[in-house]
């Protein structure tokens, strides 16, 4: 003789909260506190996800800016040095006596 299958009742209500409302009627406070730290949980992952979307930004942005700095500072010491050398240069012509310095 074959077996009948078992059987089993399944419960087939589509709800989407993690606390029933028979559940909430029966205990609203632990319920509420269960929600909000629900409510708080999303929010210190949704607040941290902006952080770091923000700090990488950032990032990019200050190597940018390094970059342009360091060709900033490139210039300015060849700047430096060709007026170091131009200065040089006239002290030497005007104590040979090439130039006639003008008083």
């Amino acid at each position: 003789m074959a077996k009948e299958p078992i059987k089993k009742d399944v419960n087939v209500s589509a709800n989407p909260l993690p606390v029933s409302f028979k559940d909430f009627v029966k205990h609203p406070k632990e319920a509420i506190a269960f929600l909000a730290i629900i409510a708080m949980g999303y929010l210190y992952v949704d607040i941290r996800s902006t952080f770091q979307t923000n700090a990488d930004k950032q990032d990019r942005r200050v190597d940018k800016v390094e970059t342009r700095l360091d060709a900033v500072q490139d210039a300015l010491r060849r700047s430096d040095s060709s007026g170091a050398v131009t200065a040089s240069q006239l002290k030497m012509l005007n104590d040979l006596g090439a130039i006639k310095s003008l008083k």
